[in-house]
């Protein structure tokens, strides 16, 4: 469509140098594509041990007065 009816497609100025990037961002994408993928199969290959839940004891909420729950603080 570039070369046929360059006239639809504002902003390209040159034929072969729209050709050369777009085959540039589709080298991109199935490069990230294809770690991707790769990475997904390693991570399932080498699951990490689990982290063992931190205790509840000692725990407690933030101590706010009810009373200035929700207020404004531009009273």
């Amino acid at each position: 469509m570039v070369s046929t009816q360059p006239f639809f497609i504002s902003g390209i100025h040159s034929a072969e140098h729209a050709k050369t990037s777009a085959f540039g961002a589709m080298a991109m994408f199935i490069v990230t594509f294809v770690l991707s993928i790769v990475g997904i199969y390693y991570d399932k290959a080498h699951p990490k041990a689990e982290e063992a839940p931190e205790p509840l004891e000692g725990y407690s909420l933030s101590a706010i007065p009810q009373q200035e729950y929700g207020s404004s603080r531009y009273d």
